[in-house]
Parts: C-alpha cells; sequence; structure tokens
C-alpha cells in the first residue's frame, strides 16, 4: 500500500468509499452487506487523511487496505450505481482519473439527494431506502443528526471535507475542461451513464433530468 503516492492513495480511498456507499443499497447483500459498508466507511474517514498526509502514516495506509480487501471480498459483478456510472462516462469522455472523479461526483450525488428529501413527490419506496442507508452511514462516522434528512445534508459536507483533507478536486472545472465543451457533452455522458447504471430492487433510478443537474452541480 505504501508504494502508492499520497495522490494514488487518495484516490482509492475515494473509490472504495464510494464502492461502500454503493454496497449499503445492495438489496441481495443484506446484513452482510450493510456491515461491510459500515466497516469501510468508517476506515476511510477514520484513516485516510492520516495515510495521506506528508508524514505516510503506514498504520493508516495499512487500514485502507484492509478496506480494499473487504469491499473485494464483496465486488463481484460489474454492475454499478449512480456516482461509478457516472465517474465511469465523465472519465472516459474526458480522460480524467476515476478515483477524482468519483471525489467530485459521490457529495454531488448525496446533495442531489438531500434537494430529493424536500420534495416529497419525488421520494417513492426506492428513495426512501437510499435516503435511510445513508443516514445510517452518516451515524456511523459519528456525526450528531436530528433526522434522515439532516444526515444525508451532513453526510455531503463530510464527504467534501475529506476531500478537502487528502487533496482532491472539488469540481471538474479544476481540471481546466472547457466549460462549454462540458455542458454539450453532459445529455450525451447522462444517457450513457442511465443505462450503466444498475437496475436492482432497493435502488433509486434517476430520470436523465435528474442525471444532467448532477452532472451539472459537478463542474
Amino acid at each position: 500500500m505504501m508504494t502508492h503516492d499520497r495522490t494514488e492513495l487518495a484516490e482509492l480511498g475515494m473509490d472504495l468509499l464510494a464502492h461502500a456507499f454503493e454496497l449499503c443499497q445492495e438489496s441481495h447483500a443484506k446484513g452482510y452487506g450493510d456491515g461491510l459498508a459500515l466497516s469501510v466507511v468508517q476506515l476511510i474517514f477514520r484513516d485516510l487523511p492520516a495515510a495521506c498526509s506528508v508524514e505516510g502514516d503506514t498504520v493508516a495506509a495499512g487500514s485502507i487496505k484492509r478496506a480494499q480487501i473487504l469491499i473485494g471480498s464483496y465486488i463481484r459483478q460489474p454492475a454499478q450505481d449512480i456516482c461509478h456510472s457516472l465517474s465511469t462516462a465523465v472519465s472516459a469522455e474526458f480522460s480524467l482519473p476515476h478515483g477524482k472523479v468519483n471525489a467530485i461526483i459521490l457529495p454531488a450525488m448525496l446533495n442531489h439527494l438531500v434537494k430529493t428529501c424536500g420534495a416529497a413527490n419525488h421520494m417513492d419506496a426506492s428513495h426512501v431506502a437510499c435516503v435511510q442507508c445513508y443516514a445510517q452511514l452518516a451515524r456511523a462516522i459519528g456525526l450528531p443528526v436530528t433526522d434522515d434528512e439532516d444526515a444525508i445534508a451532513k453526510l455531503v459536507l463530510a464527504v467534501r471535507k475529506l476531500r478537502a483533507q487528502i487533496g482532491l478536486p472539488r469540481s471538474i472545472s479544476e481540471f481546466l475542461i472547457d466549460e462549454s465543451a462540458y455542458r454539450q457533452a453532459v445529455p450525451a455522458i447522462a444517457k450513457q451513464a442511465w443505462l450503466d447504471i444498475s437496475v436492482q430492487t432497493g435502488r433509486p433510478r434517476l430520470s436523465g433530468r435528474d442525471i444532467e443537474q448532477v452532472l451539472s452541480d459537478a463542474f
């Protein structure tokens, strides 16, 4: 693990975090999957900043390795959820590092979910289950929350804080991508991502318009 440079380790950590968020929603792995997701999320938030520090904490880096092994023990199929589908499509379109794009898309996706919480007509059973799942993750890392909606809002801030601590970009614009080129590509990227998103019970499936909004927010 210490053969990775700090940026590679940061990208790996955010990729693992996105996988853990997806695993939490996996209806076919309830119980086992939930526990695995909670463990990985706790490890990432606790140890990734130290692992990516100038000093390069070897104990913390070993903890990230354990998180990688835990996630790897579950992942056995190429099915993707919202964050990975979007980051894969954006990375391919603009030749950007997958881990860095994950770090940008994840809080943008969560922030969209916060907005959805405020619109009752958008909340079907899969969205409610998703909110409850992410709220559980927020509580697992010790965030002081009042209810599930507050938990998601604070989780957005926690992911952004983690991203800043490990030195990853906050937006697609930081890659010096031309804004007009990005905006023009958004509809095609959204369509590809929508096709790639795994359709599984318990996972919300965003509309094309919702995906475009997440992509817009990420810029």
